[in-house]
This record gives C-alpha cells, structure tokens and sequence, in this order.
C-alpha cells in the first residue's frame, strides 16, 4: 500500500516537472514585443530580476526600445563614495541606445554631496559616449548646488558644458530648478548650441537663473548674450522665466535687428513660439513696447504665450504686459491680496489691444464683487480674435446668476472653448 502510494507520487512529480518545464518554455518563447511590453511595466530594479529568469529574457533585457528612456537619480545614499553606482554602471553599458536622458535630484541632504558629485561627474562622462540622445532634462540640481562650495559647483558645471558639447543629437533641452546664476546660465546654454549644425529645436529654462551681479564678469557676459541671441534663431520654440538674463536676451537681439548689420533669412529661420512665465515678485527693467514691435517685425510668425501672478497690476502692465507684444495666449492669476478692480484690468487690456489673443484665462480670487459683471462683456467685445476663454473665480451664490446670465448674454458663437468655474464648481464649459 506504502509502494503503491509513493509510486502514484513519483508519477505525480514527474507529470508536474514535465508541466512546469512546458511552462517555462513557453514563457521563454514569447515573442519579442510581448517580453518587451512586459519589460516596460516594470521598473529598473524588477527588469534586472527579470532578466536573470532564462537567457532569452536576459536577450531581451538589452532590446534597444528598453533602453531609449532612462532616468538618473543623484543617490540617496553614502555608500557609493567610492565605488560606482548601479545607475552609472547601467549607462556605461547601455548609453548607446539611450533617447530620452533625464537627470533628477530629488532631496536636499548636504552629507551626500561628495558622492553626488562624483557619481554625476561619472554619469555625464558615460553619456559623451550616447551618440543618440534626443532628450535632456534636468530637474532639481539646485538642491545640490545649494550645499557646494564654489569649485565642486563650477566642477558640475564644466562637466554639464562638455557633455553638451560632446553631442549634436539632441533636440528638446529642459533645465528646472538648478538655481545658478545668469552668467553660468548662459554658459551653459552656450555650450548647447556649440555647433553650427545643432539640432536644437525646444528648450526650456524654468527656475533656473539667480539675479546676482557680478561686475567682474559683465563684460563676457555681454560676449556670450550676443552670440545666445543669434542662436536663438534656430530654435523652434523656447520656454523662459521672466528674468534679466531673458530681458538681455531680447534687447540684444533687438540691438542686432536694429543695428542693419544683422542680416537673417526671414523665411528660413525657425522661432515661432515664446513661452514666457512671470510666477514671483520680482521686480526688472521690462522690455519697451519699441522692442517687442521690433521683434514682431523680424518674426512675423512669433506666438508669445504668457503665464503671469499680478499683484501689483500698474508695475505689470508698465514692464512686463506692454504694447506690441505678439500675444497669442494669456493666463493671469490674481490671488486673495490683491486689491484690484476688474473694470481696471479690462481697461489695461483694453489698453494693450492685443490683436492676436486667443487663448485667455483669468484666474481671479479676490472677492468677485470686485471684479463685477459688465467688464465681462466689454472684454469679449474688445477681443473679437479670442477663442478661448476660461475663468476661475471665487464668489457668493448671491452673484452666481447674474454673472452666468451676463456672460451668456453677450458670448459670442465663435468661441471654441470656454469655462467658469465659480468657487470650484463648473457652471459652463463649451461641448
């Protein structure tokens, strides 16, 4: 009876080997968009675990398609001081098929910067051997350069330069939060467009420009605005805070236009949209309606799009929101402290007459009765170019109706979109 049982056992667990190996063969004969689909849902630590299942998945691991997005994290530990990191590890062996590079720090912590440092200096240098990359984007290192001294901080911005310069590949470059000043900024964006064949089409510059003088330094400064300022010109479209660097920027290509001695292919060139965000309360010099008139002339098919915080709304509309500029979209928030009239604000834009507006948002959180009803109406009478229309408000149910009646009144047909939120309720939005 006991040999009967453990004979039936030994067929049993021969049966259930023979099953399993099936299986695992099966797996292993996935096709290769299959094992890649599977790779992609995983994150890099469980493809690694992945790949060590059978060698057809550890084939697979190095598929090109796996590789062309890689994120960098600066480590948030100590121990990688004196050896390398998994991440650098991984890019010396992979830099090749990256595509899509960015390079992120996530937290302030002064006691990693040694090993930050280094395995950021390691990285870069893997990635002058990434003949292909498209993409770069780099978040954060203003939580790094905050802690360094003054030579481990250009250090970091040498080896950005000669990274910058290894490549004519790329064509999106993004920089946020990196907290360096407009002469290393500069620098730096020079360093992107170091050939005459660079591919350069977006760039984005958020957060990262400190306005510190340094008179020293203003006159390469000046050197290295004027060379940007021709740049610029190949690029498709830009991203920037509002800062000094980019007043010098559009002042000095101004001063080229206006000088004759710039000469420039009106249909080759390639500028065609200006992302311009004014989110603090910083104060600048702003750029003469003369300026932006001027520009408008040279780039016919310039679209500027500005996202602006007002509280001081003459000091806004004296430097910043001028004249002549070729507006195409507008979003202004107002918040609680503002003591500002409605009836004002439509003035200015009245005032402005921005012919080219299309897009407009008015986020508007001072007290509605404020703001009132009929500058509503005079706004969409003044701008007959607008399209799209969206308003974010605070106010009491008592004003509610007659609001949404003025405005329903008076809106045109041809608006393609529009929205009003009222105390973060949707009343109305276009279908």
């Amino acid at each position: 009876m006991v040999r009967f049982h453990l004979d039936n056992l030994k067929e049993e667990t021969c049966h259930g080997n023979e099953r399993t190996a099936q299986i695992q063969q099966g797996w292993g004969e996935l096709p290769e968009p299959a094992i890649e689909k599977i790779f992609s849902y995983l994150n890099r630590r469980d493809q690694n675990a992945m790949s060590k299942v059978c060698t057809r998945w550890a084939s697979e691991y190095n598929a090109p398609g796996l590789w062309k997005n890689f994120i960098f994290y600066l480590p948030e530990q100590s121990r990688y001081t004196e050896g390398v990191c998994p991440a650098v590890s991984t890019a010396r062996r992979n830099a090749e098929m990256f595509r899509h590079v960015e390079i992120i720090c996530k937290t302030r912590n002064p006691f990693l910067n040694k090993t930050r440092v280094q395995q950021l200096k390691l990285f870069l240098m893997a990635l002058e051997r990434a003949p292909q990359i498209i993409k770069i984007k780099v978040v954060g290192l203003g939580k790094l350069f905050s802690y360094l001294s003054s030579t481990l901080r250009l250090e970091i911005l040498d080896n950005m330069s000669r990274f910058f310069r290894s490549i004519n590949t790329v064509q999106e470059v993004i920089l946020c939060e990196i907290n360096i000043s407009k002469y290393e900024a500069i620098q730096i964006l020079n360093s992107i467009f170091h050939s005459d064949n660079n591919k350069i089409k977006y760039v984005t510059i958020r957060k990262v420009v400190e306005e510190l003088e340094v008179p020293s330094l203003n006159g390469l400064y000046e050197q290295n605005i004027n060379i940007f300022s021709e740049n610029i010109l190949t690029i498709t479209s830009i991203e920037f805070d509002y800062s000094k660097l980019f007043e010098d920027l559009l002042n000095s290509l101004y001063q080229k236009i206006e000088s004759g001695n710039f000469h420039f292919d009106k249909k080759q060139h390639k500028l065609k949209n200006l992302k311009i965000y004014h989110e603090d309360n910083r104060q600048f010099s702003g750029i003469l309606p003369d300026t932006w008139n001027g520009i408008k002339t040279a780039f016919p098919q310039l679209n500027v799009n500005i996202k602006i915080n007002i509280n001081n709304m003459e000091r806004v509309f004296e430097h910043i929101l001028v004249k002549n500029i070729p507006l195409r979209g507008l979003e202004m928030t107002f918040d609680k402290r503002s003591n500002i009239q409605g009836r004002q604000l439509i003035n200015k834009l009245e005032d402005c007459n921005y012919e080219n507006l299309e897009d407009l948002k008015i986020n508007w959180f001072p007290s509605i009765n404020i703001f009132a009803v009929r500058p509503l109406k005079q706004l969409l009478c003044t701008y007959t170019h607008l399209r799209r229309f969206h308003l974010v408000a605070e106010c009491n149910s008592g004003l509610i109706e007659n609001m949404i009646l003025a405005f329903f009144e008076d809106h045109r047909n041809d608006l393609l979109e529009y929205s009003i939120y009222l105390k973060e309720k949707l009343y109305f939005e276009s279908v």
